[in-house]
């Protein structure tokens, strides 16, 4: 019985991994799309898309927090200056996104959810001149 359990927790992670390596990255106005999608309850949690949505979430955030901290060690001014340890909340996002002064949508559709990521933190957290 253990055999089996091993043998189909292996077989759905090759499955998990093949999707994902298929999938290609999108651009930032779909993503904000799909995110506006997803229903604001707990339950929401339990979906896969939305998921799947955190952790590109997640991934955007390490790449911006990586590109800042190499401007850093650069000498470079940063694109933004947030506190140690910032994680946000895709939420936060979606709503500078679809809110007050976020990016429009023909601009997004020729970004990445990083770039998106970026500008969201450098609009909360500008760095001082």
């Amino acid at each position: 019985m253990r055999h089996l359990t091993l043998a189909v927790a292996g077989a759905l992670v090759l499955v998990a991994g093949s999707t994902t390596a298929q999938t290609s990255p999108r651009n930032l106005d779909t993503f904000v799309t799909e995110g506006n999608r997803i229903p604001k309850n707990p339950t929401a949690l339990l979906r896969a898309d939305t998921r799947r949505l955190m952790g590109e979430y997640r991934s955007g955030v390490r790449t911006v927090v990586t590109r800042i901290g190499e401007d850093r060690a650069a000498g470079r001014t940063p694109p933004a200056c947030p506190p140690d340890g910032f994680g946000g909340h895709p939420m936060e996002m979606l709503a500078f996104l679809n809110f007050g002064n976020g990016i429009p949508q023909p601009r997004r559709a020729e970004m990445t959810v990083a770039d998106g990521i970026q500008t969201w933190i450098a609009s909360r957290y500008p760095c001082a001149a």
